[in-house]
């Protein structure tokens, strides 16, 4: 008879599953439409336009000496160009379900010491859960997301470093070293770390944490493999930071802002923009992060069945007091590029990388806690039955994002329409063999003010550049 119910439960138990990941993926599907509509800007024209000029190894020796240190974002940006123009709406596509693939892989990992019978079910709606509060949630999602300039640096490193430090740790059990994954694993992360300085010390802050915690935790072959490859990624990304600073193209970047001067000043400016980031963040949009904790909570609960007290409260509890420490440690370690750099706070699409951090954190916080409650809940099946209540009401939550959403993707076509306009308008004129062209300026299509930035010069002589011909002004009509 206990069988039988179980059987039941299980089936119950996928079907809120199911219920709840459609709510979460009906926003997270409008958001990969939405990039669609997505076209060329800003620095766009420009990166592209030195790799349509110089091709691969000479455009990168030229933005390399010239342009900027991110060494990696270019060789991304070119291996894009290299499917067409077309490739830049469908590369913040490919990105989004990356990011929803990887947490997958994560939370399944995370599960498979219990003996969970919808394991695959509950990852697919966390994965989901997560996605949505990480493009919700977005500083400047027009930025961090649809800007492929910055797509690079600061949204498609993270499920990438999530997908690295589960391999570290796969790599802690099995039979034999690998030297040869382990010099792929080093390439890897130096490829990475080139990405941006920002997402560089969040890689070396991650795998220091991933260090410290195989030598306190590990048993000894364990820890030695997962030394080894932490090592690597930490050495890797220190090289990477030393090309990025040494470059003749991050000097003019370092001419316009103030550098701080001593390692004291860098702590500080860091320690104050992570605490300063999470507190406002947390207060500002106290109702999705709560609704976020509070997903955490209701799955712990409703997702135990078997593997009831096999994780200690010792365990739970020392975890769930370490968590905000790696946060914040995580928040510190992003911030301290800006903080030399600049000596300030992290420009918002920077702190894309600080969001998912945060939101992970969050959610992680609530599954410990929902681990620690169940544990004195004496009516196990009475918390479930509250606990798959409140997992659908609160996944609800995600549809109120749909009108937003709707303008949105209106606007992107909007200016998307605009765009090819002016596009034609371009080609036209190169037809003609005119090579000083006049252009309708995209600011007439656009409502957004973070996205006016096509009639400055410099993004007009990029343009020209894009397109080879002289010059391309901008106008209103």
């Amino acid at each position: 008879m206990a069988i039988q119910v179980n059987k039941k439960y299980w089936v119950w138990q996928k079907y809120i599953y199911m219920i709840s990941s459609i709510f979460f993926a009906t926003p997270n599907f409008l958001y990969i439409l939405n990039a669609w509509f997505v076209r060329h800007r800003a620095d766009d024209f420009c990166f592209s336009g030195t790799f349509r000029e110089f091709g691969f190894f000479g455009g990168l020796k030229h933005f390399y000496l010239s342009i900027s240190n991110r060494f990696s974002a270019f060789m991304l940006w070119s291996f894009s160009d290299l499917f067409g123009e077309k490739a830049i709406r469908i590369f913040p596509m490919v990105v989004i379900i990356f990011m929803s693939i990887s947490v997958y892989i994560i939370a399944k990992v995370l599960m498979q010491n219990h003996s969970l019978k919808n394991r695959s079910s509950l990852a697919f709606l966390v994965s989901q859960i997560l996605t949505f509060f990480f493009l919700y949630l977005s500083p400047t999602i027009h930025q961090s997301v649809y800007w492929r300039a910055a797509l690079v640096h600061y949204f498609l490193p993270f499920p990438v470093l999530l997908l690295m430090l589960k391999y570290v740790l796969d790599v802690g059990v099995v039979k034999k070293l690998n030297k040869t994954q382990m010099v792929l694993f080093f390439l890897l992360s130096l490829f990475m770390a080139g990405l941006s300085e920002s997402y560089a010390a969040l890689q070396g802050g991650a795998f220091s944490l991933m260090l410290v915690f195989a030598l306190v935790y590990f048993q000894q072959r364990k820890r030695s493999r997962v030394i080894y490859f932490s090592l690597a990624a930490i050495i890797a990304t220190m090289t990477a930071l030393a090309i990025m600073i040494i470059s003749p193209g991050n000097s003019l970047k370092f001419t316009l802002t103030d550098q701080a001067q001593d390692l004291i000043t860098v702590i500080s400016i860091s320690l104050n923009s992570a605490s300063s980031y999470i507190y406002y963040t947390l207060r500002g949009q106290w109702v999705p992060f709560s609704v976020l904790f509070l997903l955490g909570v209701f799955l712990s609960l409703f997702s135990k069945e078997e593997h009831n007290g096999q994780v200690s409260i010792k365990k739970i509890f020392f975890f769930y007091l370490l968590t905000p420490l790696i946060i914040f440690f995580l928040i510190f370690c992003l911030s301290a590029p800006t903080a030399y750099g600049m000596t300030a706070y992290p420009e918002k699409r920077v702190l894309m990388l600080a969001l998912m951090v945060l939101s992970s954190g969050i959610f992680f916080e609530g599954f410990l806690i929902g681990l620690t409650l169940e544990k004195y809940f004496r009516n196990r099946r009475l918390f479930q039955i509250f606990s798959a209540i409140g997992i659908v009401l609160l996944s609800v939550y995600a549809l109120f994002s749909l009108p937003d959403l709707k303008q949105m993707i209106i606007f992107y076509k909007k200016r998307a329409d605009g765009w090819d306009q002016q596009q034609q308008e371009i080609i036209t004129q190169i037809d003609q063999g005119q090579k000083d062209l006049v252009v309708t300026a995209l600011d007439a299509h656009a409502d957004i003010a973070e996205m006016r930035d096509y009639s400055t010069f410099w993004v007009n002589v990029c343009t020209a550049q894009y397109y080879n011909v002289d010059t391309i002004t901008a106008v209103e009509r």
